[in-house]
Parts: structure tokens; C-alpha cells; sequence
């Protein structure tokens, strides 16, 4: 490229960092979890030279996820010195967004020379999902970085004369550490070795040479996975999800290549979705109910008008802030028109290299995720990017009266995408029900201000903030757990703390406290969750069934005693057991039974937190109300128990009384309220608080 170009691509370059630029602060919640967080622990202890393990509560687990993108981070916390700032995964996808850029220039000169390199550099640091996903602490960004990387030397190298055995090492290593960043990424690598096999000035001896050195690149590449996969798994080929995951990954269905297939079980059920998405046909939608030219479509309702929607309910539903379409409807038609363009002048060689290797590998990733079991954008997001270079080609046209129509294209598609880019850039935030994506730090730093250096402090987070922000620097504190995050459900699940390891980064003290709170937890039994998950079922428009009756009635016979008092018991079964009710009753029932069960277990849990609290009067204690309205779905309900103690009474015609919780509870009184941006709960006030036990 000419110096006038990379001064665009240097351009666009400041441009992308400029959309992209986020601290570690802004994500130190770590989310989505649980990739963001393990991704984190696992990096900061490579960094410490902990070994490839995620620390939890005082064991170390193998880590579900390849080790390549925590092995990235762990080199950016060692270049910086920040092996315990949390969140820092973000640095390692900005720079990795900021490469995608300019390997996507590279890209496309090759596609269509010196116009084609300046419009991809800007079409990619001007994309909303690009820009979303290089501000995100995951390893998407990572992972085509790497990809873009390796496709962009290998199209450079694979046409010189002389083709060296030290750059074939180095393109076969990026491309095989890539799938250990990401595994798809494996799919690029038949067509690289293609690439380095069938390129000009070489013989037959030489393309061996080169297939051989290749290959040993790759292996190269893969040996930090492997080496983890047989010390950790006893087997080559088993990752880290057999571990967590045994149902789908376990030894007998996902050993060898099959692990990779087990979760290919829709049949395609995903191509449709997919297709549209690429053809820009969501976008367009989205464009025409904008400017009024097309309907809302009609949200999912709960089924018939019933007492349900009397009493305001609706289903806890996760959104995510990820932009909703690929790219805008014009840069699909600039994309389509870029595949139809012959090659350029005297290079018409290299773009149909170019186009022969990255066409091929756009298609396998769409091929694999179409039939992939899980639905996500971000896995799109290689494809999406190769299809930015593809229209970035269109600008390379010879045809004077196409330029226009590009140009006119491209100013479209910018119209379309500002407010997404607007939004993809702006200050992080998280998906329902959570606000900014370091909203649950700030909180907890709010409470660590504002308790003793010996409390006790009963609060709904995972260990990993808990350990970080709250105990461990200075203090002498008790952690009473409310629920089990998603760690510790699996961890009970499979029984895996008794397969772990200990810690070699805490004392014997701090592994003792670890061993010592975990039974003293505030946690829901497990019937009251799965009728509080029939609940939200028959909220989002499952059919008020006969299997709905038998799923209730035998929820009802396995609730714990103290989930719901013998009175309300005989009531509710009374009612799920007639045949008689309409829809509308029997969905009523069914919502006030889940309401009152997890409002007693909750006070029950309370009234035993009061109990221990006795035992140690020397310690301060205090509840915190962080998250809690999300975990039990009943806001303004906890809110007057925790203020009042009084517990609320339901009967299944949804007549309402209270009860004193205990005549032992003595009450909570508030301590202060630290304001919740982004999404506030109604009756909370738009903020978290904090209470006082009160002593007897």
C-alpha cells in the first residue's frame, strides 16, 4: 500500500480507537458471566504463576475455556504490571479490535487495491458490532483479530518467490494459537494450508517442505491446549467443558473430534435466523419501522387477558445491548456487488487468490454456526467482518458509473448505523436486570466504606467480587452468602469441590473462613426455584395445561416445610387439584403459590441469620438488598419485609395478609442507599441499600 493509504488506515485507525476506548474500571463486574469472569481469574493467575486454574472460594478448578485468550491477558497484565486489576481482558479486545482494522485494510488491498484498503479500514472501525465487541472483556474480538492476522500475512507471504521456513512457522502458529482463543478458528486453517500449497514459483519438494513445517507450526501452536487438556482431563482432545459440562461434553459422547460436533443438534435450525441477518433484511425492517414505512411486530403476550396482567407481572427477560443487526441493508448490497467484480487491472491474480481463500473460509463459519444449538450475533462476527472487506472491494470499481451508486450506498449505510454506533460506544452497559457493567463493583465498595473491618455482611454476588472488593485487604469480616451464583450451582451440582485442589494463594486461615460461611448462605431450596421458573414459564405464554397443574401440584409436594406453612399448603393443593378451573384461575394460583413460597423461605432464611447473628455479638452485622429483588422477583414485597418484618401472606385467590416474621427478629434498620444507574427496580427507588441488624 502507498503512504497516502496507510495515512487513511492510520486515520481510521485513531477513529476506532477513539469509539473503542474503555478502562478495565468500566467492566470490572465481568460481565457476561461466566466467560468474563473466568476468563479474568484464570488470566490473573497464569499472571501469578498460579497455573491455568480458576480460583473459587479456596479450591482451583481447571477453567472451562482454551487457555489462549487468558494467556493473552496474562501477557498484557504482566507487560503493565496488573496482575490484580480486575476487567483488564478489555485492554487485550481494544488493541485486538484496533489489529482487526488493520488487517481488514490489508485484506481488502488485496481484494481490490488502494480504494478497497481505505474503505474497510473505516467500514470496520466505523461498525457498531465491532465496536461493541472490542469493548467487551471476551474473546471474540481476540480471535479474529488473530484470524484477520494470519489471513493477512498468509495472503502477503504466500505469493513471494521464496517463501521462508521462519514465516510459515510464524503464519502456522498464529492460526493454530487462534483456535485456542477460539476453536472456530479452526476452520480457517484446510484453507490456509491450501493456500501455502498451491502458491506460485514452487515445486513439489517445496510445497512438502512447506505442508511439513505447517503442520509442525500448528502443532506448535495447539501444544499450551493440549498440554492443559492432558493434565487437567487425561486426554488430548477433552477441554475444560467436559469438566463443567459433563452431560453434553462427558467422556462418553464429546472424546476426539466429537466434542466439537456435540453441540450441533438443531439440524440448521439457525440458517434462516442467520440468513436474514446477513442479507441485511433485519436491518432494512428495523430501518422501515423507524421512518413509520412498516409495523411494530406484536410482542409475546401472556395468554388472555387474567389476573395476571392485574397485578403487573411480567417475565424477567435478559436484553442484551448488543446491536441487533450485522451491518445496515446498503453495506449487504455493497458486499454483493464487491463478490461480483472481476479483478482489478494487472492484479486480477491476487484478488482471485485473495477471494478464493476468503470466501471459502466466510462460508464454513456460516455453515458451522448455522447449525450450531446456541443463537448469538457475536458468533457472526468473523463473517461479519469478512463481509465488510467483501464491500470494502466495491470501491475498487473501474466503472465510473457505479462510483456513485457505491458512494450513495455507503452514505446510507452510515445514516442507518449512527445511532447504533452511538450507543456501541457510549458508557458500557450490562443486560437485564443490571445496569453499567460496573455497577455491582461500585455497590460493593459502597458497602465496604460503610461497615466495620469485623462485620458480618449478608449480600447476593459471586465469591470473586466478594474476595476482591470486601474481605482479605485489611479486614477481619464474615461473609453470609444470598443464593449461589452460577459457580457454585455447578459446583454443587457435580459434587467437583471434593475432586479440587486447594488454593496456593491463601493461607490456611482464609481457606478455614471459606469452609466456614458456605453453610451459613441464605440460598432458596431448590423446588421453590424450579415453581418460581414455572412461574416466569406461564408469565411468557406457556399454555395453563394440565402438565402445568401436575408440575405445580408436584413442586407443591416437594417444597421444604419451611417454603410454605401447612394452612397455605392445604389451600393451594385444594385449588391445583380441581379440575374445574378456567385458564385464568389456575394461572392465578399458580402465581401466588410461587409469591407466598418464596417469601417464606426467604424470612425463614432470615429468622436463621438472626439466630447466628446471637452468637456473635461482638460483630456488627448488616443485609444488603444488591440484586436481591432480581433474585426472588418480588421487589416491593422484600422491601416492606425487610423495613417491617413483616412477611406476607397469600392465599390462592390472591387475598393478602402479613405475619410477623419471628418474635426473636428484632428488625433491620437503614443505613444509607447508594443510587442504581441503568435499569432501577420499581419500588427500590432506582437504588440499592443497605440495613442494620438490630441487636436484642
Amino acid at each position: 500500500m502507498s503512504r497516502n493509504v496507510w495515512i487513511a488506515v492510520m486515520i481510521a485507525l485513531g477513529l476506532g480507537l477513539a469509539l473503542r476506548l474503555t478502562a478495565p474500571e468500566q467492566v470490572s463486574d465481568l460481565r457476561p458471566r461466566a466467560d468474563a469472569l473466568e476468563y479474568d481469574l484464570a488470566s490473573g493467575a497464569l499472571a501469578r504463576g498460579e497455573g491455568y486454574v480458576l480460583p473459587l472460594e479456596g479450591h482451583a478448578y481447571p477453567p472451562r475455556y482454551t487457555i489462549g485468550y487468558p494467556l493473552l491477558i496474562a501477557g498484557a497484565r504482566l507487560v503493565f504490571d496488573k496482575l490484580h486489576e480486575p476487567g483488564f481482558g478489555v485492554v487485550v479486545s481494544v488493541l485486538a479490535g484496533l489489529l482487526v482494522v488493520v488487517c481488514g485494510a490489508l485484506l481488502a488491498y488485496e481484494l481490490g487495491g488502494d480504494r478497497a484498503a481505505i474503505a474497510a479500514a473505516l467500514l470496520l472501525a466505523l461498525s457498531p458490532l465491532q465496536i461493541y465487541h472490542a469493548r467487551q472483556p471476551m474473546s471474540d474480538a481476540a480471535a479474529l483479530a488473530l484470524l484477520f492476522a494470519t489471513l493477512a500475512l498468509g495472503l502477503r507471504w504466500a505469493r513471494s518467490p521464496q517463501l521462508l521456513p521462519r514465516r510459515v512457522w510464524v503464519f502456522a502458529f498464529l492460526a493454530a494459537f487462534g483456535a485456542t482463543v477460539r476453536i472456530t478458528n479452526a476452520l480457517a486453517l484446510p484453507f490456509l494450508l491450501l493456500l501455502v500449497l498451491t502458491r506460485p514459483f514452487a515445486d513439489r519438494a517445496q510445497r512438502l517442505r512447506t505442508a511439513l513445517t505447517f503442520v509442525a507450526g500448528c502443532a506448535i501452536g495447539l501444544a499450551p491446549q493440549l498440554a492443559v487438556n492432558l493434565r487437567q482431563h487425561g486426554s488430548l482432545l477433552r477441554t475444560g467443558y467436559s469438566y463443567w459440562i459433563p452431560s453434553v461434553y462427558g467422556a462418553g459422547e464429546a472424546r476426539g473430534a466429537s466434542a466439537l460436533l456435540a453441540r450441533l443438534g438443531l439440524g440448521g435450525a439457525n440458517y434462516g435466523a442467520y440468513a436474514t441477518q446477513v442479507a441485511g433484511w433485519d436491518a432494512l425492517m428495523r430501518d422501515a419501522r423507524r421512518s413509520g414505512l412498516a409495523e411494530e411486530p406484536n410482542p409475546a403476550s401472556p395468554p388472555a387477558p387474567t389476573g395476571l396482567a392485574i397485578h403487573g407481572e411480567q417475565p424477567l427477560l435478559e436484553r442484551s445491548l448488543e446491536p441487533p443487526v450485522l451491518y445496515p441493508f446498503p453495506i449487504a448490497l455493497l458486499a454483493l456487488l464487491g463478490l461480483g467484480m472481476r479483478g482489478r487491472g494487472g492484479n486480477v491474480a491476487r484478488s482471485q487468490r485473495a477471494l478464493g481463500l476468503l470466501l471459502p473460509i466466510a462460508l464454513a463459519f456460516f455453515a458451522f454456526y448455522g447449525a450450531y444449538s446456541y443463537r448469538e450475533l457475536r458468533f457472526l462476527l468473523p463473517l461479519q467482518a469478512l463481509l465488510l472487506v467483501f464491500a470494502a472491494r466495491a470501491f475498487a470499481t473501474s466503472r465510473p458509473a457505479l462510483r456513485p451508486a457505491t458512494y450513495a450506498l455507503a452514505a446510507l449505510a452510515l445514516v442507518s448505523a449512527v445511532s447504533d454506533i452511538a450507543a456501541a460506544s457510549r458508557p458500557l452497559q450490562s443486560t437485564l436486570p443490571y445496569g453499567r457493567t460496573n455497577e455491582e463493583t461500585l455497590a460493593l465498595r459502597w458497602i465496604d466504606r460503610s461497615v466495620e473491618a469485623n462485620a458480618i455482611v449478608a449480600v447476593r454476588t459471586h465469591t470473586a467480587l466478594i474476595e476482591r472488593e470486601l474481605l482479605f485487604h485489611q479486614t477481619d469480616r464474615r461473609w453470609v452468602p444470598i443464593g449461589r451464583d452460577e459457580h457454585r450451582l455447578r459446583i454443587d451440582a457435580l459434587d467437583l469441590e471434593a475432586k479440587a485442589r486447594a488454593r496456593k494463594d491463601l493461607g490456611g486461615e482464609q481457606r478455614a473462613f471459606f469452609e466456614e460461611y458456605r453453610p451459613l448462605a441464605l440460598d432458596l431450596e431448590q423446588p421453590v426455584i424450579d415453581l418460581m421458573q414455572l412461574r416466569a414459564e406461564v408469565l411468557a405464554g406457556r399454555p395453563l395445561e394440565d402438565d402445568v397443574r401436575e408440575a405445580a401440584l408436584a413442586l407443591l409436594l416437594r417444597l421444604p416445610q419451611a417454603a410454605l406453612r401447612d394452612a397455605e399448603r392445604s389451600a393451594f393443593a385444594g385449588v391445583l387439584v380441581r379440575t374445574d378451573l378456567v385458564p385464568e384461575e389456575l394461572g392465578l394460583a399458580l402465581f401466588f403459590l410461587a409469591r407466598s413460597a418464596v417469601l417464606e423461605s426467604f424470612a425463614h432464611g432470615l429468622v436463621q441469620l438472626g439466630a447466628l447473628l446471637e452468637q456473635m455479638p461482638e460483630r456488627p452485622a448488616y443485609v444488603s438488598d444488591l440484586y436481591l429483588f432480581e433474585y426472588v422477583l418480588e421487589e416491593a414485597e422484600l422491601r416492606h419485609l425487610l423495613l417491617t418484618g413483616e412477611v406476607a401472606v397469600y392465599a390462592p385467590d390472591g387475598t393478602r395478609s402479613t405475619r410477623a416474621l419471628a418474635p426473636s427478629w428484632r428488625g433491620l434498620e437503614l443505613v444509607g442507599e447508594w443510587p442504581r444507574p441503568g435499569f432501577a427496580p420499581r419500588a427500590s427507588g432506582g437504588s440499592f441499600a443497605l440495613y442494620r441488624v438490630k441487636r436484642s
